[in-house]
């Protein structure tokens, strides 16, 4: 027995015996099929016509079929961050590794634009926190983790 989905979006389930296929579809509302949903994602997308076309950047996609925020050149050279419906945050560039902060940042920026006395994180060029983050509004400095978050350290 084998378990498919069909371009319907239903999963249905392959039955063969002496030589003859049976299909039988399942009806059950729970049942979802990913593969389906996923083919039809902006980021599968385009995933498929660079394959097909041989580009130098592959999207990169997620299960759920958003666009991975690191998306980088097929030989590694370049990388650069997007938002989960593939826009960018910052383009192709030699220097990024990561995106978590410029993400962040990207995030900050959409929920309070330039507003007086928000935290807004400061970023290495390589997409990684700057070790000691400053919200000048406050006059305060802190050390931070690869994460960005908040440590005990006094010496970043």
């Amino acid at each position: 027995m084998t378990q498919v989905c069909v371009a319907s979006g239903l999963l249905v389930q392959i039955y063969q015996s002496k030589g003859m296929k049976f299909l039988l579809c399942l009806l059950v509302a729970t049942t979802l099929c990913v593969a389906a949903a996923l083919a039809k994602s902006e980021c599968e997308k385009q995933r498929k016509a660079a394959l097909k076309a041989k580009e130098k950047w592959i999207p990169e996609c997620t299960e759920s079929g958003e666009f991975k925020p690191l998306q980088c050149k097929e030989d590694g050279s370049e990388c650069m961050c997007v938002r989960p419906d593939g826009t960018h945050i910052k383009e192709f560039s030699s220097k990024i590794k990561s995106c978590g902060c410029h993400a962040h940042l990207d995030r900050v920026h959409a929920k309070s634009g330039r507003m007086v006395g928000v935290y807004k994180p400061q970023c290495e060029e390589d997409g990684t926190y700057k070790r000691t983050q400053c919200n000048g509004s406050i006059g305060s400095c802190w050390c931070v983790d690869e994460k960005g978050q908040k440590t005990n350290k006094t010496d970043c």
